[in-house]
């Protein structure tokens, strides 16, 4: 199963702002809960990022100790 955060962010954008509109106890308790959803996306999504960076950083930073270690005398 495919993770498509995107589309569930717009999804759930899309009934936030249908919900906006109303103004009675079962449209506010929906509205709390999309937001809810929507905010823990954003930070799954943030998360992942920030270690696929970490990931390319340390990838870097190995590929360049490598490229500039000590040299060894033969």
């Amino acid at each position: 199963m495919k993770r498509q955060l995107g589309t569930a962010k717009q999804l759930l954008k899309k009934g936030i702002d249908v919900l906006s509109s109303k103004n009675d106890n079962y449209a506010n308790q929906a509205r709390e809960k999309l937001m809810i959803m929507l905010s823990e996306i954003d930070s799954s999504q943030n998360m992942s990022r920030e270690q696929e960076r970490q990931q390319m950083i340390d990838k870097e930073q190995d590929e360049l100790d490598i490229l500039f270690q000590p040299k060894r005398k033969w």
